[in-house]
């Protein structure tokens, strides 16, 4: 686990294709979601405007999701559906 560093990390990342994002929104009503790092939402993503945290496999990702933010906290992204 690892937070995503600027906008070409960002870009790396999703050419990469391997390992997930989380994208940690944190505005009311907004949950954190869980996208494939070759997810086409992550191309929309800017670093600044909310932590984007890297993980290497779906299980790593998920339990520190449920761990910060609960099961209910969290949700996969509908587009790429991470299981």
């Amino acid at each position: 686990m690892r937070d995503v560093r600027d906008s070409l990390d960002l870009a790396q990342l999703q050419h990469a294709k391997q390992g997930y994002i989380a994208n940690l929104r944190d505005k009311p009503g907004d949950r954190k979601k869980l996208h494939r790092a070759g997810c086409e939402s992550v191309g929309a993503m800017h670093p600044g405007a909310f932590r984007k945290v890297f993980f290497e496999d779906c299980d790593s990702a998920k339990q520190w999701l449920d761990s910060e933010y609960t099961p209910m906290g969290w949700e996969p992204c509908l587009k790429c559906n991470p299981n």
